[in-house]
């Protein structure tokens, strides 16, 4: 693409960006990027895990195979390699990912001069994108999305790299007023930190009618969706358990669930102990741009999270008209409301099944749905990354 004198130069820098050989992964980033695209000059640095090319581990084996350069809805995206050691050292991951990649940010900055790097997630990447700024004399904004607040601060060791990341970053940028809280808990000013919250796309997610047949899925059954990586803190397990619980009240619905993960056998024997073979449908993955059928398929869209910021699953959901029936985690009480969904107080499959007979006997007003998801449009969180990434440039 080439570049627009007009426009500010950003780079992103962030592990979480889809590649040749995981198109599924943090597409949420993408599309963030995406529509950015419009009035920034952007390019992406989104490095993977070191891993010969040998294949002695399937899934350690995908990160060789990722093209070093990508061109992706026209933006140009490396990935650098960078030296990890699964489970071990994890409070140097920072540190890894910094002087993995330094050298490539220093030679695109030759050429493409960007005055801000845009990093995603607060540790590694956000610690290492500081690391970056100080080197190259740009200003850093952070992201933070979820697990990097939620769970890694628990770990002493990274819990000092993540406030320094924080510290010294010149903006954060939380996904939900939940998150927001929890890092001025931190001890982070909260002047540093804006709440800008994902987007949806309403022209790949809208409503209509009819697609059962073209997926194959039963007309006359009621269908609960449930999309996500498989593994076990997005509690799958707690929905399995929540349609026990409902069969012995009435039919079940049928429990599809769209997404892989190293929990899945977990969930297969659940299944198997508990009868449900009939009653749950692993859909596998699905390319994003289909998914919008999926929600369409369903009457209910369910999430029984252990914890999140605020997943864009959601968002799609309700601009595909559907309600959610949702746990009460990060800032998902921050968009779900009695008008589109329910939320449920405590992690529980009896309070799940619960709320799922509520939800597929109730009248839901879809058209409602539909227009609160216009809320959520990426048209409106561009607009304010690109005042804020003005003001961080300007200020710097």
């Amino acid at each position: 693409m080439r570049e627009n004198k007009n426009k500010l130069n950003i780079l992103t820098y962030t592990t979480l960006f889809p590649n040749n050989t995981h198109p599924s992964f943090a597409v949420f980033v993408r599309e963030r990027i995406r529509f950015m695209t419009g009035v920034m000059n952007l390019k992406v640095v989104a490095p993977v895990p070191f891993f010969p090319s040998i294949n002695i581990n399937k899934k350690w084996f995908t990160y060789s195979q990722v093209y070093k350069i990508e061109n992706q809805n026209g933006i140009e995206v490396f990935h650098p390699r960078y030296f990890i050691i699964p489970k071990f050292f994890m409070s140097l991951y920072g540190y890894f990912l910094y002087y993995s990649t330094i050298g490539i940010l220093k030679k695109i900055k030759e050429y493409f001069n960007f005055t801000l790097i845009d990093s995603h997630y607060a540790y590694p990447d956000g610690f290492a994108s500081v690391l970056s700024g100080k080197s190259l004399g740009v200003p850093v904004t952070i992201t933070v999305r979820g697990t990097d607040i939620n769970l890694f601060p628990t770990f002493p060791r990274i819990r000092n790299k993540i406030i320094y990341a924080l510290t010294h970053a010149n903006k954060i940028i939380s996904v939900s007023q939940a998150l927001k809280d929890k890092i001025i808990d931190m001890g982070i000013p909260e002047s540093k930190i804006d709440v800008i919250r994902n987007g949806v796309d309403t022209s790949v997610f809208y409503p209509i009618q009819n697609v059962r047949d073209e997926l194959n899925l039963p007309k006359n059954r009621k269908i609960i969706l449930s999309i996500g990586n498989i593994y076990e803190t997005k509690g799958f397990q707690l929905l399995i358990k929540s349609l026990d619980i409902i069969r012995n009240r009435q039919e079940p619905p049928l429990l599809v669930i769209i997404g892989e993960g190293p929990y899945k056998n977990v969930l297969v024997d659940l299944i198997t102990t508990l009868s449900l073979n009939n009653d749950v449908l692993f859909a596998g993955l699905k390319p994003h741009k289909t998914l919008f059928q999926w929600y369409n398929a369903c009457d209910v869209f369910c999430l029984a999270s252990f914890r999140e910021g605020i997943p864009n699953v959601i968002f799609e959901s309700f601009a595909c008209g559907k309600p959610v029936v949702a746990t009460g985690v990060g800032g998902i009480p921050e968009v779900v409301t009695n008008d589109n969904g329910l939320i449920v107080p405590e992690l529980s499959a009896e309070k799940i099944a619960s709320a799922i007979v509520k939800s597929i006997n109730t009248r839901w007003n879809h058209k409602k749905i539909v227009d609160h998801a216009k809320i959520f449009n990426w048209d409106f969180t561009t607009k304010k990354l690109f005042s804020l990434f003005q003001s961080v440039i300007r200020d710097y």
